[in-house]
């Protein structure tokens, strides 16, 4: 059963003679109060070490008192310890955070670049293609030249044996034939 505290004093009485009686009720109930283990200031109200020393509140036992010592210590240790290590958690976000903020425009200037360059790589390769396709036409219309070249050789080689035997007409279908080989080969060249 729970212990009633004193009765306290009315307005008119001064001399009260239970007033220390009182107030170490209200102190020792102080100590009852149990905090949660994640409030800092749990261990403040825990209870006092001279009054564990001097053997009061049924801890005479020497073991358990070393024992309590020891774990009010290790507690105290890991609260420190929890309290260094969010410490250190906060510097750090705000370290990432700070840097976040300063390498931000500088993602979106290397990303707009990225873009621009994307669609610059997208023309040249249309480029490419265009004049890939320009020499297939180029080197077909050469190969033409080439063998338009090679019967014009064959047919003025033909009009020279024939004109062998024959008087100014081979002559002048041996000058022509050779203007035409001459105008075909600097078609070829260009």
């Amino acid at each position: 059963m729970a212990q009633l505290p004193p009765r306290a004093p009315s307005a008119g009485e001064q001399d009260w003679p239970v007033a220390g009686e009182f107030l170490g009720f209200a102190a020792a109930r102080r100590g009852v109060h149990r905090r949660s283990a994640s409030d800092p200031a749990a261990f403040l109200e825990a209870v006092p070490m001279d009054h564990i020393l001097s053997g009061g509140g049924g801890f005479g036992d020497p073991k358990r008192v070393k024992r309590i010592l020891a774990n009010r210590q290790s507690a105290q240790r890991s609260r420190v310890r929890k309290l260094q290590y969010i410490s250190e958690l906060e510097r750090s976000v705000t370290g990432l955070q700070m840097e976040v903020s300063a390498l931000s425009p500088r993602v979106a200037f290397l990303d707009h670049q990225r873009s621009l360059l994307t669609v610059g790589n997208s023309h040249l390769r249309q480029r490419i293609a265009a004049l890939a396709q320009d020499k297939i036409f180029k080197d077909a219309h050469q190969e033409a030249l080439k063998e338009e070249i090679e019967r014009l050789r064959q047919l003025f080689h033909h009009q020279k044996i024939k004109a062998t035997g024959g008087t100014d007409m081979a002559t002048a279908a041996s000058m022509q034939a050779k203007q035409e080989l001459l105008m075909c080969e600097g078609a070829a060249m260009r």
